[in-house]
């Protein structure tokens, strides 16, 4: 008899742990649902916050293409750089001239003024454009870059 009584007191004890066990996944399961929801309901409001300088500097197309765009700009300021050298030479050897009395009139030593005069201005023209053109340029790369990232 004691065996019997063993017997059905443990197998309401598994049944008892079976039932617990089991309300207690029927309790997650219910639960999980709402957090879905909750979770789901705030991506849908979460505002990201993204810092594009960042996001750029690590980004291989915009380096490539920024790349690019520096190596122009460096070979338009050499070229610039070169003319402006030739121009300090001729104005040196115009200024040598001129002490050295090579010059026959006066007429020809304000002509070659003139013309280094409009040579220095044609330069600083060209500087200025090829600065303008640069900022432009690294301005729509960045516009499309925000574009391609956004």
């Amino acid at each position: 008899m004691k065996k019997i009584e063993y017997l059905v007191i443990s197998l309401l004890s598994i049944a008892i742990v079976v039932l617990f066990v089991l309300n207690c996944t029927k309790n997650e399961q219910e639960a999980l649902p709402e957090e879905r929801s909750l979770s789901e309901e705030y991506q849908r409001n979460i505002i990201v916050y993204v810092d594009l300088d960042s996001l750029l500097l690590n980004y291989d197309f915009f380096n490539e293409t920024n790349g690019n765009l520096i190596q122009e700009y460096e070979q338009i300021k050499n070229e610039l750089t070169r003319q402006h050298n030739q121009l300090e030479r001729y104005k040196s050897d115009l200024e040598k001239k001129i002490q050295g009395n090579i010059f026959i009139s006066q007429e020809i030593v304000a002509r070659e003024k003139i013309e280094l005069i409009f040579q220095q201005q044609k330069i600083e023209q060209l500087a200025k454009e090829a600065e303008d053109e640069f900022k432009e340029k690294q301005n729509n790369l960045n516009r499309r870059m925000a574009d391609t990232i956004l």
